[in-house]
């Protein structure tokens, strides 16, 4: 089992009082039981010894927080936005450095196998080349995606590369982003890998991805 991003976390005085985001456009609700360790236990899944591979988009807060109950699992970070999200430009960023546990020392890996339509590199993430992940950056520095090939259908999720299908359609760069120009970019490849194949598009932050999931619809004429 392969995990994308591993959310927010419940605890009171997460944030840095001094970061205006934080103080004044960020709120968050979160309870113990809902973050992502107690939700996988309920599965049957123990998030430090059950996963392949806990694959972080970006190290944003609202995607990384809930590390804390990853101790013993594989965590994979692009070089890139594990060098960008560290010290005081990580948390102007929107990362909360001064809260990784002791123990986080993620995987850094570089997108140097062949690209795919759309990508100049990927790396594989399984042995078979079926997940793989490729650069989309623009959201902040070294974001990645994840992408999942079945015989029916790809799954692409966008991670925060989009934060909803409509706005990759109409080209609309909404939310925080570190580079506009990047973040275009970016939307335009993902456009054109979707082009090449019938592609599911499962942004982190549409509401509408869980019934393009169930329904395996694809994204058409991108």
């Amino acid at each position: 089992m392969i995990l994308l991003d591993c959310g927010e976390t419940s605890r009171a005085g997460f944030f840095p009082w001094w970061h205006p985001f934080f103080r004044f456009a960020c709120d968050i609700a979160i309870e113990p039981g809902e973050e992502i360790g107690p939700q996988l236990r309920a599965m049957g899944i123990d998030p430090g010894r059950d996963l392949r591979a806990l694959v972080l988009s970006h190290l944003h807060h609202d995607h990384a927080d809930g590390m804390e109950h990853f101790e013993g699992a594989r965590i994979v970070v692009s070089r890139q936005n594990y060098a960008a999200s560290r010290g005081l430009r990580g948390a102007l960023l929107g990362a909360v450095p001064s809260r990784w546990p002791a123990w986080f020392e993620p995987e850094q890996i570089d997108m140097r196998e062949p690209g795919v339509p759309g990508f100049d590199g990927s790396v594989a993430l399984t042995d078979d080349g079926t997940v793989f992940a490729v650069p989309t950056p623009g959201h902040m520095p070294g974001h990645l995606s994840l992408v999942v090939r079945t015989p029916k259908v790809t799954y692409f999720l966008t991670g925060d590369a989009t934060y909803d299908e409509d706005l990759l359609r109409r080209r609309i760069v909404d939310g925080p982003a570190s580079d506009i120009g990047e973040s275009l970019r970016t939307m335009d490849a993902i456009s054109t890998f979707a082009r090449s194949e019938p592609t599911v598009l499962l942004p982190a932050h549409d509401p509408l991805a869980h019934r393009r999931l169930d329904e395996r619809r694809v994204l058409i004429d991108a």
